[in-house]
């Protein structure tokens, strides 16, 4: 038999793979916007992170500016990150008890589960636009930006991940989508979707 990749994997299968079969797999189009704002914000956390080291240890002169700026980005990764966590549903769950129920009650459990994440993401949303308001006029120790802007900007990732998490409930309502963890048994089709004889 030949060793060989099946270059389109089924969807929401990727989580099963090797590394080195989702590799082989990888497609720059497949990326969502989330993982697009996610990049530059590595590359450039990445070149500020390699100046610290480089102006501590090479020129013996640590740049004063390098620590809270890699502090903030590091903020702004996480966000961004956890968003893109939640686009693809690599986040972290708990689904043994969800599993023992029946479609309807996993539909239900899916369904309150985004209803929660949402409510939690626009209310941090809210918080988070709150706090920016009130630091409107401190700046940053060592580079002359409003704290403001990284709240702003976290504020932006919340929102987005309290709007992924309303299109869910919605996918999920009308059978759109389907949230069961991975290695959960996909319910039997009926027969005239199989194209059996009636």
């Amino acid at each position: 038999m030949p060793d060989s990749v099946d270059p389109d994997p089924p969807a929401g299968l990727e989580q099963d793979l090797f590394l080195e079969d989702a590799d082989a797999t990888f497609r720059w189009r497949n990326i969502p916007l989330e993982g697009w704002v996610c990049l530059p914000i590595f590359w450039v956390l990445a070149a500020v992170v390699f100046w610290q080291f480089f102006t501590r240890y090479v020129l013996d002169n640590s740049a004063v500016w390098t620590e809270e700026v890699a502090r903030q980005l590091l903020i702004l990764l996480t966000f961004f990150g956890a968003g893109y966590a939640l686009r693809t549903r690599a986040n972290i769950c708990i689904s043994y008890f969800v599993l023992k129920l029946g479609p309807l009650g996993q539909r239900l459990a899916q369904e309150a589960s985004s209803l929660f994440q949402f409510a939690f993401y626009a209310y941090a949303c809210y918080l988070c636009i709150k706090i920016a308001e009130a630091t409107k006029y401190q700046t940053l120790m060592s580079v002359d930006l409003s704290k403001s802007v990284v709240y702003y900007i976290v504020s932006v990732s919340l929102a987005g991940m309290a709007l992924r998490a309303i299109v869910d409930v919605w996918a999920i309502a009308r059978g759109y989508v389907d949230r069961r963890p991975p290695g959960a048994a996909a319910p039997a089709a009926p027969a005239d979707k199989l194209g059996a004889e009636p």
